[in-house]
């Protein structure tokens, strides 16, 4: 069986990996192009993408990668035919995928490198406003316990929007360049958008990563800020590996990809109780999920698609989370809390959720964070768990705190 950390590169990744440096680039028609390339890295593969060929719906990729998977002939060392992109929270609204013209397998410190120097000059923040302040978030934390006491509702996820306008027009690959640096264990990506923002983020939380048959899946769910002080986030982290109210809700979100995965797949291998993951400025609980896919024809999009969103973005049962969060929350959440990443000819891929991100345009930023409410729930806890997750774009932005 596969190791939990991560599927391995396969024998054709590394391949491919070798072949690039010494291959052409194939070019096909280019429909439209962008100006800034498209980037997504994790322990498992970088993928540098830029201009252009096509958009697709999620209905045309997942229909595009099946052609691809009956039609194409993909030799050792050669790279398949490959859609990036990102797919919102609510999958019926528009999705933001795409093939690339170019595409190359490529490394951390490479894409690092092309960011280039950080700007001289950054732009000052100017204005930040978030869609819920502190009073009124924990006042809907309050409500939404009181939901549960009297409904099926288990867990549900409350985001808030935050957005921040700067004298001048934010230096994008300033701030991918701080995220591949300040966060690496997690999965980096910067996709330009249709309406010429940009999407970039650093994801701890990975809900599929496919290659040939096997798969695994990392959710996250009971979080805790970490401490500046060595002794104090210790401390955190085993409070929060013991805390029964985080165990609660973290079962949750195991439970229901197990019901979703059991169907789909054999070998399923679930550790009895959640391990410890940390990223600059939170403690997770999480577990790592592996199995094998029973039909070889579906791809990582395929899978993606039928277990998103999960309890860890949305709560428990889904559906009702899903029309309760609609209700609630002030701004609808687009791309946030949906899923970043790719798939490729030969049904393998990656797709990260996409918290800890922003969407950049102009001078102008957005950004979202949210926090798992359970009966159990402490409205003030929730704040500065939220208010902690923001610290990893405003960091990448140059911002060391700011408030709502």
């Amino acid at each position: 069986m596969m190791n939990h950390d991560q599927l391995s590169p396969s024998h054709e990744v590394r391949e491919a990996r070798s072949s690039l440096e010494h291959s052409p680039r194939v070019r096909q028609p280019v429909h439209a192009q962008h100006a800034t390339p498209s980037f997504f890295l994790s322990s498992f593969r970088a993928i540098k993408a830029s201009r252009l060929q096509k958009r697709l719906s999620l209905n045309q990729a997942c229909q595009q990668l099946a052609e691809w998977r009956e039609n194409t002939e993909l030799p050792p060392g050669h790279v398949a035919p490959t859609i990036l992109g990102a797919l919102p929270f609510d999958l019926t609204a528009q999705a933001e995928l795409f093939i690339p013209t170019d595409i190359a397998l490529t490394s951390r410190e490479v894409l690092e490198a092309d960011c280039g120097a950080e700007t001289v000059e950054e732009p000052t923040l100017q204005s930040y406003h978030s869609d819920l302040s502190e009073a009124q978030y924990c006042s809907l934390v309050s409500d939404i316990k009181k939901r549960m006491a009297h409904s099926d509702l288990r867990k549900l996820v409350l985001g808030r929007c935050a957005r921040l306008r700067f004298s001048g027009p934010v230096h994008v690959a300033s701030v991918a360049k701080r995220l591949i640096a300040q966060n690496p264990r997690d999965m980096v990506f910067q996709i330009p958008l249709r309406d010429g923002s940009i999407l970039v983020g650093a994801s701890p939380e990975l809900l599929i990563r496919k290659t040939g048959n096997e798969f695994c899946c990392h959710p996250l769910a009971g979080s805790i800020p970490r401490s500046s002080d060595r002794e104090e986030d210790a401390r955190r982290g085993q409070a929060l590996l013991s805390s029964a109210k985080d165990r609660d809700e973290h079962a949750i979100v195991v439970a229901q990809l197990r019901s979703q995965l059991s169907a789909l797949c054999r070998d399923l291998e679930i550790p009895d109780t959640p391990s410890l993951t940390r990223t600059a400025t939170m403690w997770h609980l999480s577990t790592r999920l592996s199995g094998r896919i029973g039909d070889r024809k579906m791809s990582a999009l395929d899978l993606a698609r039928l277990i998103h969103p999960t309890a860890a973005l949305c709560g428990a049962p889904r559906d009702l989370a899903f029309r309760t969060i609609a209700a609630l929350e002030p701004s609808g959440r687009g791309l946030f809390a949906g899923l970043v990443g790719w798939s490729d000819a030969r049904g393998d891929g990656e797709w990260a959720v996409t918290i800890r991100s922003g969407i950049i345009k102009g001078a102008e930023a957005q950004l979202f964070s949210g926090a798992g409410i359970v009966p159990g729930s402490d409205p003030e806890a929730e704040w500065h768990e939220i208010e902690a997750k923001l610290g990893t774009m405003r960091r990448a932005l140059g911002l060391e705190s700011v408030s709502a």
